[in-house]
This record gives C-alpha cells, sequence and structure tokens, in this order.
C-alpha cells in the first residue's frame, strides 16, 4: 500500500482550507451575489454555510475512518464500484481546472484597477502557471506557503469590516459617519426568493475549496483531529 510523508499539521490543514475557500473569486464572487440578492445574501451564505457544514461532516467522518488518498474517489469506487470512482475524480478534476481559470481571471480583473495596460489573458496564464509551479513543492512547503497567504488573506478582511464599521459609526477623522440608518432604507429581500436562489450559485462557488481538508488528510500527522 502506497503510503505519504504525513508532513501536514492540524494547523496547515486548516489555513490550506481557508486559503483555498478565500480567493479572488471569493471577493469578485461576493460583489455578483449582493448584487443579486441584496442584503439577502447573508441568509444565502447562512444556507450555503449550513450546507456545507453538513457535507464536511460527512467527509471528515468518513475521512477519519480511513483517511486513504483519494478521498471521496476513493469511498465512491468503494462504495458503488470502480466506474463511479472514475466519474468522480474526472468530474471533480475538470472542476478544479474551471475554477482555477475563474481565480486567475478573478485576480487579472483585479489587478487591472491598479494596471489598467494588464492584459486578462496573459495574466490569467502567468497566474496558473506560478500555482502549478507552487503545488509542484510539495504538501509540507505548500502548506506553510498557504498558511502565511491565507493569514494575510484573513487579516484583509477583518480589516475591511473594521475599516467599514468604522466608517458607519463615524470613527475616521474628517469622514461624517454614515450611520447605522441606511440599512434601513434597502429593503431586506429587493429580489425575493428568487434573488436568494440565483445568489445561491455564486455563494456555493466561493465556498469551493472546503473539500480539500478530506483530499490532504492523507498528508496529515493526525488526521482524525
Amino acid at each position: 500500500m502506497k503510503t505519504t510523508d504525513k508532513g501536514l499539521t492540524v494547523w496547515g490543514l486548516t489555513m490550506l482550507a481557508l486559503g483555498t475557500v478565500i480567493g479572488g473569486s471569493f471577493f469578485l464572487g461576493s460583489a455578483i451575489a449582493i448584487k443579486a440578492a441584496g442584503p439577502a445574501v447573508l441568509v444565502s451564505f447562512i444556507l450555503g454555510g449550513a450546507l456545507v457544514y453538513f457535507i464536511l461532516f460527512a467527509l471528515s467522518e468518513m475521512t477519519v475512518a480511513d483517511a486513504a488518498p483519494g478521498s471521496f474517489r476513493t469511498f465512491a469506487q468503494r462504495a458503488f464500484g470502480p466506474g463511479m470512482g472514475f466519474a468522480v475524480g474526472w468530474i471533480y478534476w475538470t472542476g478544479l481546472v474551471l475554477a482555477m481559470s475563474s481565480e486567475a481571471v478573478a485576480v487579472s480583473v483585479f489587478l487591472r484597477i491598479w494596471f489598467p495596460q494588464l492584459s486578462v489573458p496573459v495574466v490569467g496564464i502567468a497566474i496558473i502557471i506560478v500555482i502549478t509551479l507552487t503545488n509542484l513543492l510539495g504538501a509540507d512547503r505548500l502548506s506553510k506557503l498557504e498558511s502565511g497567504l491565507a493569514a494575510i488573506k484573513l487579516a484583509a478582511i477583518i480589516g475591511f469590516i473594521a475599516v467599514a464599521l468604522a466608517i458607519i459609526s463615524g470613527f475616521i477623522p474628517r469622514i461624517p459617519a454614515a450611520g447605522f440608518g441606511m440599512l434601513a432604507d434597502e429593503p431586506l429581500f429587493p429580489a425575493g426568493l428568487g434573488g436568494i436562489a440565483g445568489s445561491m450559485l455564486i455563494v456555493m462557488f466561493s465556498y469551493a475549496g472546503f473539500e480539500i481538508i478530506g483530499l490532504a488528510a492523507s498528508e496529515a500527522q493526525k488526521a482524525y483531529k
């Protein structure tokens, strides 16, 4: 039976999952979801988070029972045969390729805000090449790099929230307080249930990456944690 080096720690595995979820499409996709559902996008994120929780709970239980390489592809193969395992593996691989492309495009779009002369296709291809080379570093080095990047992205999100609250509350000098009253001017469900359902497509895509915990568990030192 093929074994792995078990180079991932629990912290590294957690930060790897967070770093995978929080990407360029997370920020760009959130803007699209907010435009579709308005303030009700909070409901979409709550529903999406609940769905992700149940999926991840089931995946974690199976992973703890058997932290075999292949994760859910292996589980599908054992439960339903090699055909199902083959289909699940290739469907997931195709999804990852498309997701990487969307992430590269999202980052390119953001970079063009500061550097309008950049070409989205060229920058996107360069990003994909860099990501591919980074993944060749190995699980241990990749987890350390991803942990650092995830910490930066988490700090950025916390910073955005802090600045927004400061602007609303009037804590920033020479900037008038926006006030929380303006939030009441916007209806909670401007697009109705259709807006929530439509934004769920983007929200679930934003959550993509959480399953990396199950995939990388075979590389973890203590997968049961």
